[in-house]
């Protein structure tokens, strides 16, 4: 318990958290301005599927990386008191 107990109580290395943060945002911007340039080049030539296509798959990926991220954030903590956290209280009474 006591080493639970550290690990809970020490935060993630800032230079950890800041790159994963970067990286999914660099991703991101550099997915759009992908997306951007081939979005154009489709306008310029008139194919409607592949504005669409790029459209959604912006949309898609970009969210499933910042979903990532979310998700990370609610289960950085197990023993919390949250939806998806380990049931102390049922474990503290069967104990």
């Amino acid at each position: 318990m006591a080493t639970i107990n550290t690990y809970l109580d020490t935060q993630l290395p800032f230079a950890y958290v800041h790159l994963i943060t970067l990286l999914v945002n660099v991703q991101n911007i550099l997915m759009s301005i992908k997306s951007g340039l081939k979005f154009a080049v489709a306008v310029a030539q008139g194919d409607p599927f592949i504005m669409i296509q790029q459209v959604m798959t912006t949309a898609i990926i970009v969210f499933i990386y910042q979903a990532l991220l979310t998700i990370a954030y609610t289960i950085m903590d197990p023993f919390g008191d949250d939806v998806l956290d380990f049931p102390i209280r049922a474990y503290k009474a069967y104990v």
